[in-house]
Order: structure tokens, then C-alpha cells, then sequence
């Protein structure tokens, strides 16, 4: 049975004025911790990081899928993964070719949406 996760408490986040205005102020401030991270613990170590954050994230959702998850948990983990997600933009230097593959998938979630025999 899939489990299903109350999303009415999280409306005003969906909202893109939240976003654009909370991109705005932290954008600055984000970038600089970042670079100062990568900086000061280098790219190898913040690598291996990003690979431990995104095992974290796996073994909350498995608790989850199991009735032993805890959405603070769960949250937490997925913003480690977001940092760490930022941090290899910027290690790497493509997050013009992330925000191009994010697109391309997109699009192809979206043609599977309107194929409704097409599955994962």
C-alpha cells in the first residue's frame, strides 16, 4: 500500500512567490557557506559527504515505507541532500547542465503523464 504524506500543511511553501523571495534573500549568504565549506574541507571530503547525506535520505524513506518514519527526519535528511546537492553544482560548475537535465526529464515525466500505459 502506498503511503501517502499530508501535504495541505505545506501549501504557502508551494507557493512561488515564497520561493522567489526566499531565493532572494539566501541566495548570497548560501553561496558564500558553501564555497567556504568546499574551501576549507575540499572536494574529495565534500563528495564523500554528499554520497553519506544521500545514504541517510535512503535509510529515512525505507524507515518510512515501513510505518517507522518521522517526517522531521525525513526533512532533515532531504535538506542535507539539497546543501550537498548545491555544493556539487558547485564543485562540479554544471548547474547550467543540471537545470538542462531537469528540464529534459521533466518534459519526459510529463509525456508519460498523457501515455497512461507508460510506466517506471
Amino acid at each position: 500500500m502506498e503511503k501517502k504524506v499530508d501535504m495541505s500543511r505545506f501549501e504557502k511553501y508551494e507557493s512561488p512567490l515564497f520561493h522567489r523571495q526566499t531565493l532572494i534573500e539566501t541566495d548570497k549568504w548560501d553561496t558564500k557557506i558553501l564555497l567556504d565549506t568546499i574551501k576549507k574541507n575540499g572536494t574529495d571530503a565534500q563528495i564523500i559527504v554528499a554520497m553519506e547525506e544521500l545514504s541517510e535520505l535512503i535509510k529515512e524513506l525505507s524507515k518510512h515505507l515501513r510505518d517507522k518514519g518521522d517526517i522531521n527526519h525525513i526533512s532533515e535528511e532531504m535538506a542535507d541532500v539539497d546543501i550537498m546537492m548545491q555544493q556539487l553544482k558547485i564543485m562540479f560548475g554544471n548547474r547550467g547542465r543540471v537545470m538542462y537535465w531537469r528540464g529534459v526529464k521533466l518534459e519526459r515525466m510529463e509525456e508519460r503523464l498523457k501515455d497512461d500505459s507508460a510506466g517506471y
